[in-house]
């Protein structure tokens, strides 16, 4: 019995470092720079090669990822005489830090249109999209650019495994119904047959501006996927990996033949419930 009581104990503190680390890594740090920032918390004032002993990192990787938390505020310095002692700001800062995150991020949001108006005058290039026939997005954070840009679209058809798309984008839900209703988009989806897929439609649609049909259940598949024709564009979206990946392409060719072969498809699919 008490081997399982320090087991579960140690388990537990096991998750707690976990989630811990996590978002440490979510709030900006890297790997080298959590474990620094945890073990300078640990502990307290201490040299570079004391907390280099201690975290286990080489102390030339210890000394530039300090100097790192010292630009981010997380740690600072004192002097001992002519040694240089470091120590880890108490974690309450990072609160402070993330609302001159928050201010910073609004202040740079409010000279954007500005600043796109001024990179377009001095680079009229940049406007030319038609050269960029292909663009690759790894990882979450990409693949939400390509959602927003499609969101601002005007017509979208798409074919798409809702239930596992869901599950690494779960506020997709929310963000294209918003958008059917608050701005001009409109769509059409070919969905697979699931629980998850008529339990979103249920709630959504059908209406004048959201229509969607569902593929035979034998075409069901398991990969993660969206196809998404919009705008004179193709977007292909998978999560079959480690990260989502997904690819624009741009080409009014592929656009009008994509359009025209997801037309023939949906008029050869039935209504829903029929």
């Amino acid at each position: 019995m008490t081997a399982t009581i320090c087991w579960q104990s140690l388990f537990f503190i096991h998750n707690i470092m976990v989630d811990i680390k996590q978002y440490l890594i979510d709030y900006g740090l890297s790997d080298i720079e959590t474990d620094l920032y945890l073990g300078l918390l640990e502990t307290g004032p201490t040299t570079i090669l004391e907390i280099a002993k201690h975290t286990g990192i080489k102390r030339s990787t210890v000394h530039l990822n300090v100097e790192n938390l010292i630009q981010k505020g997380l740690v600072s310095q004192t002097r001992h005489g002519v040694r240089r002692r470091i120590v880890a700001e108490a974690p309450e800062k990072l609160g402070f830090i993330l609302e001159q995150k928050k201010w910073r991020i609004k202040e740079l949001e409010s000279k954007l249109p500005d600043i796109v108006k001024k990179i377009h005058k001095k680079i009229p290039e940049t406007k030319k999209e038609s050269k960029v026939g292909v663009r690759y997005y790894e990882g979450e954070i990409g693949v939400r650019s390509i959602y927003q840009e499609i969101l601002k679209s005007d017509k979208l058809r798409s074919y798409v495994n809702i239930s596992k798309i869901f599950e690494v984008f779960p506020e997709n839900p929310q963000l294209f119904p918003q958008s059917v209703d608050r701005e001009s988009l409109r769509m059409w989806e070919i969905i697979e047959d699931s629980e998850r897929s008529r339990e979103y439609v249920k709630n959504v649609g059908p209406t004048k501006k959201y229509r969607y049909k569902f593929f035979p259940k034998k075409w069901t598949s398991s990969v993660f996927f969206d196809y998404m024709i919009f705008n004179g564009k193709i977007a292909m979206i998978t999560c079959a990996g480690i990260h989502p990946s997904g690819v624009v392409i741009t080409d009014k060719d592929l656009y009008e033949n994509s359009k025209l072969l997801f037309e023939m498809m949906w008029d050869l699919l039935p209504e829903p419930n029929s």
